[in-house]
């Protein structure tokens, strides 16, 4: 990195700052989580803060710069990622809650953003490239020239009315009680995400995975990571009120589909705890895709044998269950925003699509 001028960083520095100090002050930061950001100890954050709201002269250093430079930058790609449901709170979630595919492999982006440039960049390129596909989206051809039975599908119905529903799987429909995230304990020291991505594309188990990382787990240590994986399984439940909610889906006529990025070891977990077999399971290492992969979600609307359209996609994650399905101009919504409107508190922002869907549900519960 090229060092930039005294006069040039006196100019950046305090507005710089104080930026920086509005968005952790918006994201709910510790002074700690701030230093870590900056890479500086305490007692420096705490006088360059102090500085900066003084409006007295400042001259950060070029590297400080650019790390808040990367902090701006997120925030600002994070807002026009959150852009349907912005606000400080999802923000915060998207911020808090580990993510286990490249580039985060089990960290959350906080975590990562708080290590080298190099990882504030990693996770830079990350959402901008986000950014980018979701402001690309409105170019998507739906169709699929390559296959005649797609054709026959999409051909099929005009109606915008939502006709299922698809669920995403852990978090959203079952929980892990006793979660003990065997996989990531196996790969949290590879050097690449390769064999992440593998675990979630490829009907593959923690022995093979060892077999192809280059310092292979002993014995012992399998064992004990595919017991955790048993205890896993064992604690997996039913999120409460799925069951309610489920029926009277089933009631108002609606299909319901899960499509869930899942480890094999995990299948049939999932298949006993589900209230009875969905009309569509789109399964990450059984499509060999995975969320936020477009293809996974029009899979989804193939084994419906619907359009998009009429597909409303919800999940715990927003990126791959919310702003994944909008890129094939599929509707999608938090599942906290679900539950909501699924009790009778139906956003005020919502498509007439949706307002009608959770209208025929509350008249289907009441009958």
């Amino acid at each position: 990195m090229s060092e930039r001028s005294f006069e040039e960083r006196a100019r950046v520095s305090a507005p710089g700052m104080r930026t920086f100090l509005n968005i952790a002050r918006r994201w709910e930061l510790s002074e700690r989580q701030q230093a870590q950001l900056l890479e500086c100890k305490l007692p420096q954050l705490r006088k360059w803060a102090r500085i900066a709201r003084e409006h007295k002269p400042l001259a950060l250093d070029t590297g400080t710069l650019l790390r808040i430079s990367v902090v701006i930058g997120v925030f600002a790609d994070l807002r026009q990622f959150l852009l349907l449901v912005s606000g400080a709170r999802e923000e915060r979630l998207w911020l808090l809650r580990p993510r286990q595919l490249p580039p985060f492999n089990g960290l959350c982006p906080l975590e990562v953003l708080c290590g080298s440039f190099e990882d504030q960049m990693t996770v830079r390129r990350h959402i901008a490239a986000v950014v980018e596909g979701a402001s690309a989206r409105r170019d998507i051809d739906l169709s699929d020239p390559a296959s005649t039975a797609n054709e026959e599908i999409w051909t099929g119905a005009t109606s915008r009315e939502i006709q299922a529903v698809c669920f995403d799987a852990f978090g959203t429909v079952v929980e892990i009680v006793d979660k003990r995230r065997p996989f990531h304990a196996l790969l949290r020291d590879e050097p690449s995400g390769a064999l992440a991505v593998m675990a979630i594309t490829r009907p593959t188990g923690l022995r093979q995975l060892s077999r192809e990382m280059a310092n292979p787990v002993t014995e012992d240590e399998l064992a004990r990571l595919e017991a955790d994986v048993e205890a896993e399984c064992a604690s997996t439940r039913l999120r409460p009120g799925v069951s309610e909610m489920w029926s009277a889906l089933r009631r108002a006529g609606l299909k319901i589909a899960i499509c869930s990025n899942l480890a094999y070891s995990y299948e049939q977990t999932l298949i006993d705890q589900l209230p009875d077999s969905p009309d569509a399971l789109v399964l990450s290492f059984r499509a060999g895709l995975m969320k936020p992969q477009h293809e996974i979600y029009r899979l989804v609307c193939r084994e419906l044998r619907l359009q998009p359209s009429e597909v409303l996609f919800t999940g715990d994650d927003l990126e791959a269950d919310v702003f994944g399905p909008g890129a094939i101009n599929a509707l999608a919504m938090p599942i906290e925003e679900f539950e909501s409107s699924y009790s009778g508190r139906v956003s005020f922002f919502a498509p007439s699509e949706v307002v009608d869907l959770f209208a025929r549900i509350a008249a289907a519960k009441a009958r």
